[in-house]
């Protein structure tokens, strides 16, 4: 929860202490929602496939495949479901991505380029 490079990077940038905890409680919580929402979506994975074993049918590969069948077996009925599962999907991953990004820059930046070329300006 605290020590990933981004979340230091996040507790760094706020001008105070407190500042920093209370990003700490957002995350906490944040992290807190995710989970139980997790939790409930494996829940709803169990009541929906709990006689039938989609693994064990060779309808799927992999247990990791199973929240996909899922939206693909609801999306039959609603129209734009899985287009929007995928969407969601792919900007989260976006978005953890460009979080790391930032940070390996700021790392490269302070660790190699401050040490290695100091004479640089900052403009």
């Amino acid at each position: 929860l605290g020590t990933f490079p981004s979340s230091i990077q996040r507790y760094m940038a706020v001008p105070t202490l407190r500042d920093a905890r209370w990003i700490l409680f957002y995350t906490a919580v944040g992290l807190l929602i995710v989970m139980n929402m997790t939790t409930f979506l494996g829940m709803i994975l169990y009541a929906r496939y709990h006689q039938c074993d989609p693994v064990a049918a060779g309808v799927i590969k992999s247990s990791n495949q199973m929240v996909p069948l899922y939206v693909a077996e609801v999306g039959k009925k609603y129209t734009g479901i899985a287009g929007l599962f995928i969407s969601g999907i792919l900007s989260a991953s976006l978005s953890t991505m460009s979080s790391w990004i930032n940070t390996v820059g700021g790392m490269i930046y302070k660790d190699i380029m401050e040490v290695y070329f100091p004479n640089v300006q900052h403009s």
